[in-house]
């Protein structure tokens, strides 16, 4: 069985290199809508933001050096490493 070797980048080759995660968070604010149904309508942002930085899931994770996302493979392996929960990947398309 081949084990990765998640020291090195499979994109870029990089040794030890650094690695990032985007994270998805909860966060609510106001929305308001303007306009009317025949010419449409448009949505501002309003008021500040309530963010809930414990609802924070890990999306994917990337090389910082080159920037594409990690193969699924080094993914769920870091997955494992950190003890870290993600969405399945048939929710994100």
């Amino acid at each position: 069985m081949n084990t990765l070797d998640l020291s090195t980048c499979p994109h870029c080759g990089q040794k030890n290199f650094p690695l990032v995660s985007l994270e998805r968070v909860e966060a609510y604010t106001n929305i308001m809508l303007e306009g009317d149904p025949l010419t449409g309508f448009e949505a501002r942002w309003g008021g500040s933001y309530d963010t809930n930085w414990d609802s924070s899931v890990p999306v994917c994770y990337m090389c910082l050096a080159c920037g594409p996302e990690l193969p699924e493979a080094y993914a769920a392996a870091l997955d494992i490493l950190l003890d870290n929960t993600r969405e399945a990947k048939e929710q994100e398309t």
